[in-house]
């Protein structure tokens, strides 16, 4: 069964005018006086708005006018207290000229005590230990005549090559020569012999010399046409070698420090690095100054050290050779 939906139409609306309703002359100006009085509450309203706006504003501007204020102040202060620091550091701070005086006042005390160190150290230089003073005094009871090498300008380093015109050997004492007992110069003398002999002894080149070197030692044609001109080219070249004598005495030399010179290190480095020095003309002045002496003491020094090995090779009953 269908059911059929009929919409519902609206009323039509009316056509006819109401009637105005007329106001009567006091509702008029009753309604006059109303729009007056509203009128005026919202002027008082808005000035009295304004009057707070104004309020606030000269508020706010006076919280800023503090807030600047008091940064203002803070600045002062702060400046006021910087300035005060720098005319306190710059009252304490010396002038120039008194700076300088108490730089030249600090260099004169750098200068004592330097002084003072160097008078410290030449006099432990200076000092003796007991073993070596009581062996000068044996030296002094029991003196022997001691033969003085007389000082000759230094040799030619043996072992280097050479043309045969250059090379010098050192001469080898004859038997006459050798003392009856050790002393200061015979010690010396075979120290020096020595360290000549391992200066003689070949190193680590092997018999081709530095052939094998790199960079090749080039030789050119015109080195070889200048060399034979001046007759270099015919000069026969030579190596002086230690002999089995020399190589023995160097053993015996070099085990000296240890057998006999136990107690005074010292002493013994003293002479033993003059000797290797003396060979290759070191520089004896700053060997001195290493030392903490200056060369006068230092000679004295290892002549004492030399007196003192002497005297010792003799009490073990080593004999001179």
């Amino acid at each position: 069964m269908a059911i059929a939906i009929i919409p519902r139409l609206p009323e039509p609306k009316s056509t006819e005018k109401k009637p105005r309703q007329r106001r009567s002359k006091e509702e008029i100006v009753a309604a006059k006086a109303d729009a007056q009085r509203r009128r005026e509450d919202r002027a008082v309203r808005a000035a009295q708005k304004a009057q707070d706006e104004a309020i606030r504003a000269a508020q706010r501007k006076l919280v800023e006018d503090a807030r600047t204020e008091r940064v203002r102040a803070a600045r002062e202060i702060a400046l006021r207290d910087a300035d005060r620091a720098i005319e306190r550091i710059a009252s304490r701070a010396p002038s120039t000229s008194a700076r300088w005086d108490e730089e030249r006042k600090q260099e004169r005390k750098r200068m004592r005590a330097k002084a003072k160190e160097l008078r410290q150290r030449h006099s432990i230089a200076r000092s003796e230990p007991a073993i070596v003073r009581e062996e000068r005094e044996w030296l002094a009871a029991n003196a022997r005549p001691a033969i003085d090498l007389p000082e000759e300008g230094e040799p030619a380093i043996p072992g280097m090559i050479g043309f045969v015109e250059d090379i010098r050997r050192p001469v080898q004492p004859v038997v006459d020569e050798v003392p009856a007992a050790w002393n200061a110069g015979w010690v010396m003398k075979r120290i020096l012999d020595a360290y000549r002999t391992l200066l003689m002894l070949p190193g680590a080149t092997r018999p081709a010399g530095f052939g094998r070197a790199w960079p090749a030692y080039l030789t050119e044609f015109a080195d070889e046409v200048g060399r034979n001109a001046t007759g270099a080219g015919r000069t026969t070249k030579v190596i002086h070698v230690a002999t089995v004598e020399e190589i023995e005495r160097m053993d015996i030399v070099f085990a000296w420090p240890l057998l006999h010179f136990k107690g005074a290190d010292r002493e013994c480095r003293a002479l033993f690095q003059w000797a290797s020095r003396k060979v290759v003309n070191g520089d004896q002045r700053e060997l001195a100054t290493s030392f903490g002496m200056p060369p006068s003491t230092f000679r004295r020094f290892r002549l004492a050290a030399a007196e003192t090995l002497g005297h010792r090779l003799n009490a073990a009953g080593h004999r001179p050779f």
